[in-house]
């Protein structure tokens, strides 16, 4: 005949009680986070790009040599692309869905909010990566102003 352990079982303690708080809370608050980083993602892409489009537009008519250059044309088109591929992706995270889920069925609550937070999540770090990308590449545009001005 097999032996049963009983395990003792004690209710929680203060510390362990806040930190479950903290945890939840933190879980809770995570949507609001991505969303907030995704803002920033948005305003920094549309402040990159008016610079971008403010520097061709009050350029005189004798523009520098490097712009003529066909590798800064393509790499000014590569930013242009992951800015706004990066703008999309951002505000995908932003842009409201629609989630039916029963009042009272705490797995279905569960997996929507699950799903949710997958979907915030996913399109976050692509728009981190294109924004990076294009950020990167505009480095290299300027690194490439600078050795052709020097």
């Amino acid at each position: 005949m097999r032996e049963y352990h009983i395990q003792s079982v004690r209710p929680p303690r203060a510390d362990e009680d806040a930190l479950a708080g903290w945890f939840e809370a933190q879980r809770l608050k995570s949507p609001d986070t991505l969303e907030a980083a995704a803002r920033q993602i948005v305003s920094l892409v549309t402040t990159l790009l008016g610079l971008l489009w403010a520097v061709l537009a009050l350029g005189n008519d004798q523009t520098p040599a490097y712009v003529g250059q066909p590798l800064v044309g393509w790499l000014g088109v590569g930013v242009v692309v992951l800015l706004l591929a990066a703008l999309a992706c951002a505000l995908a995270v932003l842009y409201p869905r629609r989630f039916e889920v029963p009042l009272h069925n705490v797995a279905a609550q569960r997996a929507a909010f699950e799903a949710l937070m997958r979907h915030k999540a996913t399109w976050l770090a692509r728009a981190w990566w294109c924004f990076y990308c294009g950020v990167a590449l505009l480095g290299v545009i300027v690194i490439l102003a600078l050795l052709a001005a020097a």
